[in-house]
């Protein structure tokens, strides 16, 4: 979900193939960039063998929200299969901005020479380009050893619809298949094997090269103006912020694309940023401005794109916080989230079972290249809530057996700005939990922690939001309408919803509605159909019923911190 971090994946020969790989041929590009779709061809695969044969380097971006990404993944794979070339290496690559260029250009590899282009030519901008490559590594081996793990998923509505509907959780233990990563209708000569094979390998690669990308002091700074610092912030606490921020982010082994004084870097990124910025004198001290971002929609818009970032960085932490928002919801018996900061009372037992339920029920809902490769969704949920356990957010509730070890519930363990407050250790060794015994959790008490678990809870809201947003909108649309028309009418009533309620803007960018239009058709709200060769988009006739889609909206709104 990163419009302003291009991530590309790089296919080269095998050194052991082709010792003087040339650089990268316009003529790749120009081939690996059509705008227009390419229906699977033997032709297709022949050329790619060609340019690989050649010594070209080839070029892709891959996302979350496109299939081009895995269908040229799959031509350069059947490439390698056929004998074509022996084999190449693909490297993840990751291009991090602290300014987006502007330019038509899309971002990626040209835009970057744009960007530098425009630093070389004195830009009075003095913005920074960070690119990054992952290990590289070979096709063919990541493919014949089955180090690409290729697990039997269930589409999203087999996981989520029996508890949204029915309020039963025995149907959410899997994993979600995302088939239109790849879907039939292009390069139909593969099996359904390769065909996941390939989706599994577009699903690696996309995680690679959101992981391999460099945090920005722009990013950074966005952040915190945008979910924690929503009203206003002097610009000292902003620094210090800024300086625990980047100790946890160096904490998580994630590179930042900056140094120097914590001064000169917050003062770099609010040049950057300063047309999305209010500032304005303090009134007590003068020295001391105050800065705010600018509540308009462009400003929002270009603060949640550069934030986005480090929703990926602290993405167990946000799932975890989310589920414990919503469980503490249910037990306080409020009738929607906003209430909690005003009412919530901390001190309820969270059973780890229950909680676990809810971060993977989240979980399916994730948007691709936030869950590690080959880690399974009830893996990842797990680990979301350890990690509130261990950087302390949670505390466990003392166990009376004289064979484990407890720490008091006195014990002031959330310091929301101790010195790595939020690390944990790296151990995955649960030997201090017995199997089969049921464990609680109790949200720590400092006054400080609740601020964290809100902060966390905000970096999924925009998400969440737009799909809560675009459930209530769905009596408006007249479907089946074309895939990009009914897009287009999501994407207009988030903005009109956003303009309604005067903010909460990051909700309705066309990347947020692309993500949600691809989750609502995951869940089966929205069902598609092939007409006159194009893809049509309708509302099922189960969500056509006013109490299913309202099934719908309780379901995310109770992970939504507002």
């Amino acid at each position: 979900m990163n419009n302003h971090h291009a991530a590309f994946w790089s296919a080269s020969p095998s050194p052991q193939e082709n010792r003087y790989s040339s650089p990268i041929s316009l003529s790749s590009l120009l081939l690996l960039w059509s705008p227009t779709p390419l229906i699977g061809g033997c032709h297709y695969v022949m050329l790619v063998g060609e340019l690989l044969c050649e010594g070209q380097v080839l070029s892709v971006c891959v996302s979350g929200e496109s299939w081009r990404g895995g269908q040229w993944l799959a031509r350069i794979r059947l490439a390698v299969r056929e004998g074509v070339v022996p084999d190449v290496h693909l490297v993840p690559v990751g291009i991090s901005y602290d300014c987006v260029p502007n330019t038509s250009t899309p971002v990626g590899l040209l835009s970057t020479l744009r960007c530098v282009f425009s630093l070389l030519c004195g830009n009075r901008q003095r913005s920074s380009v960070r690119i990054h490559f992952a290990q590289p590594f070979s096709l063919k081996e990541m493919c014949d050893t089955g180090k690409c793990r290729v697990d039997g998923g269930r589409p999203l509505q087999d996981l989520l619809l029996p508890t949204i509907l029915h309020n039963r959780s025995d149907a959410i233990f899997g994993q979600r298949t995302m088939s239109w990563i790849l879907p039939p209708r292009y390069l139909p000569e593969l099996c359904q094997s390769e065909r996941d094979l390939s989706i599994a390998l577009t699903l690696h690669l996309t995680y690679s090269t959101m992981s391999c990308m460099a945090v920005m002091s722009t990013s950074l700074v966005s952040c915190l103006l945008l979910h924690k610092h929503r009203k206003g912030v002097c610009l000292s606490v902003l620094c210090r912020d800024v300086a625990w921020l980047l100790e946890e982010i160096l904490f998580r082994n994630r590179d930042v694309g900056f140094g120097g004084s914590l001064v000169g870097v917050v003062y770099h990124s609010l040049t950057l940023l300063t047309p999305h910025l209010t500032l304005a004198a303090h009134p007590k001290d003068r020295s001391d401005p105050l800065i705010a971002p600018h509540p308009s929609l462009s400003a929002t818009l270009s603060l949640s794109r550069h934030s986005q970032i480090l929703t990926h960085t602290f993405i167990h932490e946000a799932v975890g916080a989310c589920a414990v928002s919503a469980m503490l919801c249910e037990v306080a018996g409020c009738g929607g989230s906003s209430r909690i900061r005003g009412e919530m009372e901390f001190d309820v037992a969270l059973c780890q079972d229950e909680l676990t339920e809810r971060a993977l029920q989240l979980t399916h809902l994730l948007p691709p290249g936030y869950i590690p490769p080959c880690q399974s969704s009830h893996g990842f949920a797990l680990d979301a809530v350890d990690t509130l356990v261990r950087c302390g957010i949670l505390v466990m509730e003392e166990v009376k057996s004289a064979s484990h070890t407890n720490v008091p519930s006195d014990t002031p363990i959330c310091d929301f700005w101790r010195k790595g407050a939020l690390t944990w250790s790296a151990s995955d060794d649960h030997s201090d939990c017995e199997e089969g015994e049921a464990r609680s959790f109790k949200l720590s008490q400092p006054s400080q922690c609740p601020e964290l678990l809100f902060f966390l809870c905000s970096l999924m809201a925009g998400y969440l939001r737009a799909l809560c947003w675009a459930t209530k909108g769905l009596d408006l649309l007249d479907t089946p309408l074309p895939e990009a028309v009914c897009l287009g009418q999501i994407h207009s009533h988030l903005c009109y919803t956003a303009q309604r309620d005067r903010g909460h803007y990051e909700s309705c960018s066309e990347e947020v509605a692309r993500v949600t239009v691809r989750t609502l058709t995951d869940l089966g709200v929205l069902v598609e159909d092939q007409q006159r060769g194009c893809v049509f988009l309708g509302v099922s006739p189960l969500f056509q019923q006013t109490d299913n889609r309202q099934k719908l909206h309780s379901f995310v709104s109770q992970f939504l911190y507002d």
